[in-house]
């Protein structure tokens, strides 16, 4: 018996419409901060002990960014140019306000989670909170 399509009730179903839809890198970027930002204020806003562990891998996912680089490839790819100036055209302008601004926010909710961490962590990962703490020190240049 040779079966086509979905092996379900989707498969009963007919397709209307599809649609796709272009969303610019700049966009994404914001999504992408806002969305973290967003995740930090969940982790932060009942801590707890169980929730440590969360925080300390989100922590060190944006801090210790070795795979997508975090924030310095944002700056990299939107704010600056290969001379390292901020970009001064037209185009996409509002957009760099709002990441710069949703960066900025970032950087606030970060530090606020880094303290929430360092109160709950042992001894035993002091070190790691001292290392994220100078982590969010250094990154707090001027965007």
């Amino acid at each position: 018996m040779e079966v086509s399509g979905f092996p379900c009730v989707l498969g009963w179903l007919p397709v209307l419409s599809s649609s796709t839809t272009l969303v610019p890198p700049l966009t994404l970027a914001c999504e992408a901060v806002l969305a973290k930002t967003r995740e930090f204020q969940l982790l932060t806003c009942s801590p707890s002990t169980t929730r440590l562990q969360a925080l300390s891998l989100t922590l060190q996912g944006v801090l210790d960014a070795a795979i997508n680089g975090g924030v310095v490839k944002y700056q990299e790819a939107f704010l600056l140019d290969d001379d390292g100036i901020a970009p001064d055209s037209a185009n996409g302008k509002e957009e760099i306000r709002r990441l710069r601004r949703l960066l900025a926010e970032q950087l606030e909710v970060l530090e606020s989670a880094l303290e929430l961490h360092h109160s709950l962590c042992s001894k035993e990962v002091e070190k790691t909170c001292n290392t994220y703490a100078l982590m969010v020190h250094l990154s707090s240049a001027p965007l």
